[in-house]
């Protein structure tokens, strides 16, 4: 993003953005210097996103973005054993 602060809802929708392109986690930091506010702000965001059901999980590696089939076998199996693989549980 440059130099620009993003600020509010433009930033929350960015960071949306960046976590549905993403198929591996992106860590607070890493999300904190696209978006240019600190660590805690990213989080605080993230605990908003979360407030409007909107499925992200927080694991060990960063924050994902859950695909809306959730309730596939495959995906279910997917998920638990990317959680077993990295030590997360589910929250």
């Amino acid at each position: 993003m440059g130099d620009k602060k993003l600020l509010g809802e433009e930033r929350r929708a960015f960071i949306l953005d960046k976590l549905k392109q993403s198929a591996e986690p992106l860590t607070g930091k890493e999300l904190s210097l696209l978006t240019n506010v600190s660590r805690q702000v990213v989080v605080n965001d993230i605990t908003l996103l979360k407030a409007r059901n909107i499925p992200i999980i927080a694991t060990s590696q960063g924050y994902l973005y859950l695909q809306q089939d959730l309730h596939t076998p495959l995906f279910e199996k997917q998920c638990l054993a990317y959680m077993v693989q990295n030590g997360q549980k589910r929250s």
